[in-house]
């Protein structure tokens, strides 16, 4: 406040001064007498005079700048360290931000060693601030000193205008640590500051997943829906995947209702995905509903035909004869009569019932067209339910020991084949990354899941040791 008074007295001054000079000079005829306190002082041109006038007014200025000095060096000492930042300070400032930019240079180049020292120089021209404790973070995490780097991501994380950057430090650092919970914390927090940045949102999705926490993943996938960071085809199965671990969930609980509502939801969601619709025809059955079940099995057949499916048809009525089951699947293969899947699932129905003739015609030539381990296997118990010879039937055995396995479940990301659908890998931990697809790869054992129905215990050994 005092500063703020001499300042203004001094500018009042100058105009004061000035004002009279100008005056003087109107009134002089070439010269200029001065008289003070009635003593008569030499006579002035007026050259000498505005030379004065200059003189005087540089003095004042000098004078004003010593007296703001003064005043700033009494602050200083009384603990005001920026006192002396309006004197010295744009040369610090030159010096700091120059060092501050050598050591995001070294930084850059790979060399975290040689951009410390600039960093720290940086900061002790510059002060404490966000450019230079990002900076030592950074340089710190490059060196491996994690903890470190840690204290400067909490000093950002600490003020308003950093926290953003503060928070995704410390998430980075969780993240790469192994630290879920400690991650899906700051996650969180990152949410809270920036619920609209794509990276945060699929940061937070896929630790949520890893938790198991479906609600707040289905929350999550609904805001990066908002934000249009997901086509809407993505997003639509995303949904079902959610929708139908919670109604896992639900139903190992015991909450029957919410597990039929999210079984419901994620079949909707996603139609022709075989293990929502197989779960949802599940619970529908338990229900006693037969026919939901039945139409949403149908509808999916239609689109997509999978054996989960035909086994979630099959478990609609668990106790029926092979005769009557035959009659009951005719609407499920009615849906799809020329995919592969129906013809091999209507032959394997004909063998359960010993009508080898309708599981030859059912056939056909599919183990010729498309040879695998599942088709030359059914041939196999086709030709020994019909009297055939054991040459030929150990013939299929033996084409089917290498024979392509078929479509089966693999991941994308890692290649694991796990034999159920699950929603995270089991060998990557990936989201959504099992596809059901044919490979021409054998596979390394005969499945002899179906060889107890073909032929007897015997021949099963037999043919694993020809």
């Amino acid at each position: 406040m005092i500063v703020l008074l001499l300042r203004a007295l001094g500018v009042i001054a100058i105009l004061a001064a000035l004002a009279v000079g100008g005056a003087l000079l109107i009134e002089s005829e070439g010269r200029i007498a001065i008289s003070f306190a009635g003593v008569d002082y030499p006579s002035l041109t007026v050259v000498e005079a505005l030379a004065l006038l200059a003189a005087a007014t540089g003095a004042m200025l000098i004078g004003w700048k010593l007296v703001g000095l003064v005043f700033a060096v009494v602050r200083w000492l009384l603990g005001d360290r920026a006192a002396l930042d309006p004197y010295f300070g744009r040369t610090r400032e030159k010096k700091g931000l120059e060092a501050l930019s050598r050591g995001m240079i070294a930084l850059a180049q790979g060399e975290p060693q040689n951009a410390l020292p600039h960093a720290r120089r940086a900061q002790a021209l510059l002060g404490p601030g966000e450019a230079t404790a990002l900076l030592q973070a950074q340089i710190a995490e490059a060196s491996g000193d994690a903890e470190e780097a840690r204290r400067h991501y909490r000093q950002l994380a600490r003020h308003k205008t950093t926290a953003t950057v503060g928070v995704r430090g410390l998430l980075a650092q969780a993240v790469r640590s192994g630290e879920t919970d400690k991650a899906l914390a700051f996650a969180q927090r990152a949410f809270e500051l920036r619920p609209k940045d794509r990276d945060v949102q699929q940061t937070l999705f896929e630790l949520q997943v890893r938790k198991a926490d479906w609600p707040g993943a289905l929350a999550t996938l609904a805001a990066m829906v908002r934000a249009r960071h997901l086509p809407k085809d993505v997003a639509r199965r995303r949904e079902a995947l959610l929708d139908l671990e919670a109604a896992r969930v639900a139903h190992e609980a015991g909450d029957r209702r919410t597990a039929l509502d999210r079984a419901e939801a994620a079949a909707k969601a996603a139609p022709a995905f075989a293990p929502a619709v197989a779960f949802a025809a599940r619970m529908w059955g338990r229900e006693h509903d037969v026919r939901q079940a039945t139409r949403l099995l149908v509808g999916a057949w239609r689109q997509a035909p999978h054996p989960d499916l035909a086994a979630a048809f099959a478990a609609i009525e668990d106790d029926d004869s092979p005769r009557a089951r035959r009659r009951r699947f005719r609407e499920l293969l009615n849906a799809n009569p020329d995919d592969p899947e129906t013809r091999l699932l209507a032959a394997e129905l004909a063998i359960a019932d010993h009508d080898f003739r309708g599981a030859r015609q059912a056939m056909e030539d599919l183990a010729a067209e498309k040879p695998s381990h599942r088709s030359l296997t059914i041939m196999a118990a086709i030709e020994k339910g019909e009297g055939g010879s054991e040459q030929v039937i150990r013939a299929y055995l033996a084409r089917a020991v290498t024979a392509p396995r078929g479509a089966h479940w693999t991941c994308d990301r890692c290649g694991a084949q796990p034999a159920e659908w699950t929603v995270t890998c089991a060998g990557c931990g990936g989201f959504d990354t099992l596809v059901w697809r044919e490979e021409e790869a054998a596979p390394e054992t005969l499945d002899a899941a179906l060889l107890p129905l073909m032929i007897d215990d015997a021949d099963v050994e037999e043919s694993r040791s020809a």
